[in-house]
C-alpha cells in the first residue's frame, strides 16, 4: 500500500525548506543572534541590580516572540502542518502497519 504522494510531498518539501534555511546565511545569522541575546540575557539575569534582571526578562520575551514570529511567517511551518493534517487513509494505514511490524520485530521495520 503506497503512501499518498501529495501528503509525502508536503512533508518532504517542508523538510527541504528547513534544511535550506539552516544552511543559509540568514539561518546562521538568526541563530547567532539568538545565541548572542541568550548570552547577554544570562549575564544580565545574574546581576544584583533589579533593572538588569528586568532587562534580562524583557530580552528573553523578545527572543520568544522572535521565534514565534519566524515560525508563523515561515512557509515551512504551513507545509509541515498541512502534511501532518493530511487526511489520507493510506498514510494512517501505513503508519499503523509499520508500528505493528516494528512492535513485533524491531529488526524488520520495513524501511530500506
Amino acid at each position: 500500500m503506497p503512501v499518498s504522494q501529495p501528503c509525502a510531498d508536503l512533508l518532504v518539501e517542508a523538510l527541504n525548506q528547513s534544511l535550506a534555511f539552516l544552511k543559509s546565511d540568514e539561518g546562521h545569522f538568526f541563530f547567532a543572534s539568538l545565541a548572542t541575546a541568550r548570552a547577554i540575557t544570562f549575564y544580565l539575569g545574574r546581576s544584583r541590580l533589579s533593572q538588569a534582571r528586568e532587562l534580562a526578562a524583557a530580552l528573553l520575551m523578545a527572543m520568544i516572540f522572535a521565534i514565534v514570529v519566524a515560525a508563523t511567517e515561515s512557509q515551512t511551518s504551513k507545509l509541515m502542518m498541512a502534511g501532518l493534517q493530511c487526511k489520507s487513509f493510506e498514510v494512517t494505514g501505513n503508519a499503523m502497519e509499520l508500528t505493528a511490524r516494528v512492535g513485533d520485530n524491531p529488526q524488520s521495520s520495513g524501511i530500506k
